[in-house]
C-alpha cells in the first residue's frame, strides 16, 4: 500500500465508515466550534461575513476536495501565520494575523460553513533548537519530556467516507501536501513530523474532546523505528506516548528516565527527517 493509502487508513479515515448524512455529523456545525473543552459561537456578524466570502470563492457546487482547496488557498494567502493568538475568529478576521489555532478555527469555520464537516487535529513534536532554546523552555515551563517543543493545531475535511489534512497556516489541502511538507520534506518548526498526535472524539457526547492516535499514526506511515533506536524500544515508547492524554502534557506524568529515554527518540527522529 502506498504511504498517501496508509495515511488515509486509519488516522484519517476515523477507524469507521462516515455516515453519509452530513447534516447528522457532529463537526458539521459551524455556529459551535468545541475545541479541549471551550466553545466559541461566531455572531451572527461573523457568519454573515463567511457567507460572503464563501459566495465570492464560487464553492457552492464543488466537491468537498475543490471546495477545501478554495478555502485553504484564501485563508493561506489572506491571513498571516504568527504567533498572536486572537481571542475569536472575528479577531482573527480583523487582524488577519494569528497562529495555527486561530488558522485552525476559522478553517473549520469556513469548511462547516460551506458544509464540508471540520474536525480539530492537534500534534506536539520535539526540536532541539539549540541548548539555550532548550533552557529558555524549561525555565519558562513549556519544555515537554525536558525539552523545546512546538505544538500545532490544524483540522480534517470529510470527503465522502474519508477524512482529509488541511492545514491552511502551511498550504495543505489534500494528502499529498500533507505527506510532502510534513513527512517528506519537512523544514523545521510546525512544518516537523508530529512525534504525538491527537484527533477529535467521533463521539457526539465527547465532542471536543481529544483521543490519541499516535500509535495509529506511526503504524499507517510505516515507521517501525528510527535509526540508532531498537524496533522493541521504538514500539515500547510509542505505547506509552500513546496512552498519554493532552492533560498529561502539564503534568510530567513520566518518571525522569522515561522522559529523557523519549527525548532521545525525538532527536534521533528528527535526525533522521529533517535536512540539515
Amino acid at each position: 500500500m502506498a504511504h498517501g493509502a496508509q495515511l488515509a487508513a486509519i488516522v484519517f479515515a476515523g477507524g469507521t465508515a462516515v455516515a453519509a448524512a452530513t447534516a447528522a455529523s457532529p463537526f458539521a456545525d459551524a455556529k459551535a466550534l468545541r475545541v479541549r473543552g471551550q466553545v466559541e459561537r461566531p455572531s451572527e456578524e461573523t457568519l454573515a461575513w463567511g457567507r460572503a466570502r464563501l459566495a465570492e470563492l464560487g464553492v457552492a457546487d464543488l466537491p468537498p476536495a475543490q471546495r477545501a482547496a478554495r478555502i485553504c488557498k484564501y485563508i493561506h494567502e489572506g491571513f498571516e501565520f504568527s504567533p498572536e493568538r486572537p481571542p475569536t475568529i472575528a479577531a482573527f478576521i480583523e487582524k488577519k494575523s494569528g497562529n495555527c489555532y486561530a488558522h485552525a478555527r476559522l478553517s473549520a469555520f469556513l469548511l462547516r460553513l460551506a458544509g464540508v464537516p471540520a474536525r480539530f487535529m492537534y500534534e506536539v513534536h520535539l526540536e532541539r533548537k539549540s541548548p539555550e532554546s532548550t533552557e529558555q523552555a524549561r525555565a519558562a515551563g513549556i519544555g515537554l519530556f525536558g525539552e523545546f517543543h512546538n505544538d500545532h493545531f490544524w483540522v480534517l475535511y470529510q470527503d465522502g467516507d474519508a477524512w482529509v489534512p488541511f492545514d491552511s497556516g502551511l498550504g495543505i489541502s489534500n494528502r499529498a501536501d500533507f505527506r510532502r511538507v510534513k513527512i517528506d520534506e519537512p523544514a523545521g518548526g510546525v512544518a516537523n513530523p508530529p512525534f504525538l498526535l491527537w484527533r477529535e472524539s467521533e463521539s457526539e457526547a465527547e465532542n471536543s474532546r481529544l483521543v490519541n492516535v499516535t500509535q495509529e499514526f506511526w503504524r499507517d506511515i510505516g515507521r517501525t523505528t528510527v535509526p540508532g533506536v531498537p524496533e522493541a524500544d521504538w514500539k515500547a515508547l510509542l505505547d506509552t506516548l500513546g496512552r498519554l492524554e493532552v492533560t498529561d502534557l502539564s503534568k510530567a506524568p513520566l518518571s525522569p528516565e522515561r522522559a529523557a529515554a523519549i527525548a532521545h527518540v525525538g532527536r534521533q527522529f528528527f535526525r533522521s527527517l529533517v535536512k540539515p
